[in-house]
Order: C-alpha cells, then structure tokens, then sequence
C-alpha cells in the first residue's frame, strides 16, 4: 500500500485539513503547507518558492486545485496510518496474538515460511473501523478520568496544606474514591469493550475473499477483549488460576496482598504529583489573595451559574440548559501553548475567560474545537465578550477567520488580531486584543484606535493573571 505524504511538513495527507494540492509547477503539497506558503507570499513580493525546488516559483494570484488522484486513493481504502516495523513501505493488517504485535501481511507470510506450519488462531485481520470507534470510547473515557484525577488531586493538596477542614465522612469518601480510580470497573469495562469492537468489525471483514497467501488464515477465534485481558493482566490471571486450588485462608491472604499493592501504587503516584506542585501551589494561593483576582473569580461564577439570560447564555444558540466543565486552568495545568492544546483540543465548544493584569476580564466562545493544523476556520456561532465592560462583540466581517487554531499560541479569534493569547502569557506581553477585524468593535471606536487596542485587556499588550477554558455542554 502506497503511503502519501506531504513533503513540505512530512504529515499524511488526508480528506479534512491536509488535502493534497497542485501547485503551478507540477509538484504537490498538503493544504495546511500550502496556506502557509500564501501566507508569506502576502508579506513579500507576491510569490514563494516551490518547497521541492526553489527553481519554481509560485505567484500568489495562482488558483490550487486538489490532487484527485491522490483523494481517490484515500477515500477508495481504508488506511489505517498504523505502519509496519520491520517493513517501512507495508502498512499493518494483521494482530498476531502469539506475540503481541500489529504486522504487515509480508509479516505472516515470513512467519509461516520460518514456523513451517499454519496457526489460524494466531492471526486477525485489523481494520480502520474498529481502531477508530477504539480511539474514540478510549479519548472519552480518559478524559474523564483525567478531570476524576484533577478534582481528587485537588481535594488531596487541600488537605495536605491545611487548606480546608474535612468531615470524616467526606474524607472517607475521599479515600475510597482515590481507590476506585485504581480499580475503576468502568473504564476496564469501557476498555475491554472498545477492544472487543476492534475484533467485532475483523470478524465482518473476514468473511470477504482474500487472496489464499495472505488471508486465508484469517479467522476470529476468540474475542479481543479476551485477547488484550490476557496480555495486560496476564500476572492476574495467572493468579485466579492458582485461587481455585486456595483454601479460604490463603485466598483471604492473596486479597490482602493485592491490596498492599494498590495502597503502594497510591503512595508513590501522590508522592511524585505533591513533589512536581508546590510552587504552582504557592503562585496559585497568592494569586487568590488579589484583589483582581477575587473580583475576576465572581464575574466568571455569576456566568457559569447564573440561568439568566446575561452575555453568554443569550449567544450560545440562545439555549438556557448548558453545563460548563472546567478543562483548563492556567495557574493550575500551566501558561504555554502547548498546555492550553493539550488540555483543549479536540473537546467540543468552549469558553473562554482571562484576567489581565490591569484586572480586565474578558474572553470568547468558539463551538469548532480547537487543534494545532495553524489553519483560520469559520465558526458563524463564535463570538467575543468583555464582563468588565458587560459588552459582547458578533463577528461582522472577516468571517472566514473566527479563530486561528495556532499551535505555538493559544487562544485566537479573528485575523487582526481581536484576541490573542500568547504562549507563556503570564511572562511576556505578547498578548492582545484588536477588535475590528473580525468581530465588531465597542459603540463609537474604530479598529486601529488606541482606545479599541486597550478596550477588552486594559493596554495594547498586556501579561495575563489567569486564563480558564470551560468545555460548553449543551443538556
């Protein structure tokens, strides 16, 4: 299987935002690429250099066109982007369950020739299908995991530095929380399975005829969750089989034994994660004794917690019944802009709010979720809002830049731009706010004034106290 690969950023091509485009000279580069090179072309004279060959010149006013060749070749098969280890140019579609290992069908052809002989329960066709639907109960259940995990680190740095007083009871409730996240039933469950539909949708395909080299060996014998329960707990069910051939006593020991285990496992997690946070700890207890802070922390409660129509509720589909769920924290999950992609991406609409340090608060709605692609994306649902000033500001023009998906910045809207958070905002003044561009401007100010400049961040350019990302549920 052929692999098609952007030379210009070394990424596969793909159907969404790396398209494969001609360029005037013959040569072919991916979408995102090609943006960029237009980009810089605007700032020069008009035209940029072939990436391949800087003997081609490309003019600015020169309309790309899609590779349909390759768009056909993409959409016609199902490429898994999961790639061969021993061989480079084969892609896998094989698991072998003796060992483990995803292969290339190069892969079991070798294997047979070597073992002389045919397993047909070693061998299972993988397909696209099934990875996806895999990846995807996984993301969701991590995710919330992860928000699990915060909220218990929390409470547990609380009680640590005397932060709060605790009812027995709740701190009980506490303990056997953090015990459940090491033995979480549901995410096992959710685990098995996703797995289990990887396998689900081999055992459809294969039923279609393959050649008699390479497919023929195909065929499901046992279910994946089966398959990865014994590769991933293989110790465990190692011990269940000596249980049976236990007494009562020593099956109550092995009970104990495990759950010395998963207090040790407990101690040392907390042990690094209390090790890795005091100072942000520190930064973020000062932070709350800011007077700005504590009037920023009131203005963004009323917004998430409020059912009155006031700023956001009024512009967010015009829907009442939404939940907000904290995803990102800057004095919390950190200030660069690979901070705010990791906790942000790919989650849904979300919210945006910021605290500068002139104690301006102000902030954003985008319903496409955000990524890294540096490609601008319309969004007719997104708009801009100050609390300080109580206004909201509607896109007017532009509108094929509502936000620029920046992977060495963080939050952008409009092309101006009318907001920008810069990397490591709570360092540098790199960060702005110029309305006009996008989204309309204050009653009575024009883009460019200094005034407009200042209106939503309290300065041209300015450092930023806090910055939190809500992910927008609509219930």
């Amino acid at each position: 299987m052929k692999i098609y690969s952007c030379k210009g950023c070394n990424l596969l091509f793909n159907q969404t935002v790396r398209k494969p485009m001609n360029l005037s000279c013959g040569d072919v580069i991916c979408q995102a690429c090609l943006a960029f090179q237009f980009n810089e072309a605007s700032k020069k004279q008009g035209f940029f250099n072939c990436p391949f060959n800087d003997a081609h010149t490309i003019d600015y006013n020169f309309e790309p066109f899609e590779n349909l060749h390759i768009l056909q070749n993409l959409s016609s098969q199902e490429f898994l982007n999961i790639q061969c280890d021993k061989h480079s140019d084969e892609m896998v579609k094989i698991y072998c369950q003796k060992t483990e290992e995803l292969i290339c069908g190069e892969c079991v052809i070798i294997r047979e020739a070597f073992n002389n002989s045919k397993s047909e329960n070693d061998f299972f066709k993988v397909s696209r299908k099934g990875f996806e639907g895999y990846a995807q109960n996984i993301i969701l259940a991590l995710v919330n995991l992860q928000e699990r995990i915060k909220n218990l680190l929390n409470d547990l740095l609380s009680f640590k530095n005397k932060d709060k007083i605790f009812m027995g009871s709740e701190f009980m409730k506490l303990v056997k929380n953090v015990k459940q996240v090491f033995q979480d039933k549901a995410c096992r469950e959710e685990f098995s399975k996703s797995c289990e539909d990887i396998l689900d949708d081999t055992a459809q395909n294969s039923n279609h005829e393959e050649s008699e080299s390479e497919y023929q060996i195909l065929k499901q014998s046992q279910s994946l969750s089966d398959l990865f329960e014994q590769s991933s707990l293989s110790q465990k069910g190692s011990r269940q089989e000596q249980a049976t051939q236990m007494n009562p006593q020593q099956k109550e020991e092995e009970k104990k034994q495990e759950n010395n285990i998963i207090t040790q496992e407990i101690k040392s997690v907390a042990s690094v994660q209390l090790q890795t946070i005091p100072e942000q700890l520190s930064a973020l207890k000062l932070l709350e004794t800011n007077p700005q802070y504590m009037n920023y922390r009131k203005l963004v409660d009323f917004q998430i917690t409020t059912n009155q129509e006031f700023l956001i509720r009024d512009n967010i589909l015009n829907q009442q019944f939404l939940k907000f769920q904290l995803i990102y924290k800057g004095s919390r999950d950190g200030f660069a802009s690979q901070d705010f992609h990791q906790y942000c991406n790919n989650l849904g609409p979300t919210i945006l709010f910021a605290l500068t340090e002139h104690g301006k608060v102000f902030g954003g709605y985008v319903s496409v979720p955000w990524n890294s692609n540096n490609l601008y994306t319309v969004d007719q649902k997104a708009f801009v809002f100050s609390l300080t000033n109580k206004t909201k500001h509607l896109q007017f023009q532009n509108l094929q830049q509502a936000a620029l998906h920046s992977s060495s910045h963080s939050w952008i809207q409009g092309g101006g731009h009318d907001i920008l958070i810069s990397h490591d905002c709570d360092k540098n003044h790199n960060s702005l706010c110029n309305l006009g561009h996008t989204y309309q401007t204050p009653t009575g100010l024009s883009h460019g004034q200094d005034n407009t400049k200042s209106y939503l961040g309290g300065a041209k350019n300015f450092k930023i106290l806090e910055i939190e990302v809500y992910r927008v549920v609509f219930v």
